[in-house]
């Protein structure tokens, strides 16, 4: 089984993931978690990359991210749902086409680029706006995910927050758009309501059985 938590910054995917994890466990179900951007042979050389300022070109971000996805998907993903376990994605297919998407590449280049990801049983879209992630997170801390959009040459140093809050929600307005048929919360629930709503469509769907 694959759980896919999608949304912009700070809209509770780790909070909603954690939970999902110690509820599957106790249920004596294996879990495996998958993070966006987090491949031990790739994480690197972005990170060098944004700290030297070759990231700018939205092919380049876009290509280095989409090598992270692949070898996650074909090392870490695909061999624990063989095996029978659940994984759950921080992040996964949504997030490389809206990032493609708010750096203006083709629709058809970004979406085909991700055509060969193994379908989720579940996909879940924490809905949050703009205004209140720049509440719960800091811009400045969080600017490798608005290098390329907007102003050329931002970076940590140049950070501009109205800019920040454009790219966020131009990127919330795309999840919005894929995700129409897939499961939207309302981020500024409580992370209880949150879990409880997705516990309700897992076993509405037949992914997990009650057992009240």
């Amino acid at each position: 089984m694959l759980i896919v938590v999608e949304g912009i910054h700070g809209c509770g995917k780790s909070t909603l993931i954690n939970s999902l994890v110690k509820k599957l466990q106790i249920d004596g179900r294996e879990v495996v978690t998958t993070s966006w951007n987090s491949y031990d042979l790739v994480h690197p050389a972005i990170y060098y990359l944004r700290k030297n300022g070759l990231l700018y070109n939205p092919y380049l971000y876009f290509m280095m991210h989409l090598s992270d996805f692949s070898f996650r998907h074909e090392q870490e993903i695909l061999p624990a749902l063989q095996s029978g376990k659940v994984v759950i994605a921080d992040r996964y297919v949504y997030t490389g086409i809206v990032r493609g998407l708010v750096r203006g590449l083709p629709r058809s280049f970004v979406e085909e680029a991700y055509r060969f990801a193994a379908k989720p049983d579940l996909t879940i879209l924490l809905d949050l706006s703009a205004e209140e992630s720049l509440k719960r997170t800091s811009p400045r801390a969080n600017s490798t995910w608005y290098i390329g959009f907007g102003q050329p040459h931002a970076s940590e140093d140049t950070l501009d927050k109205d800019e920040y809050a454009s790219y966020l929600n131009v990127s919330r307005n795309k999840y919005l758009e894929f995700a129409r048929t897939d499961l939207i919360i309302n981020g500024n629930l409580t992370a209880d309501k949150i879990v409880e709503r997705v516990y309700q469509e897992m076993i509405k769907e037949k992914l997990y059985a009650n057992q009240n």
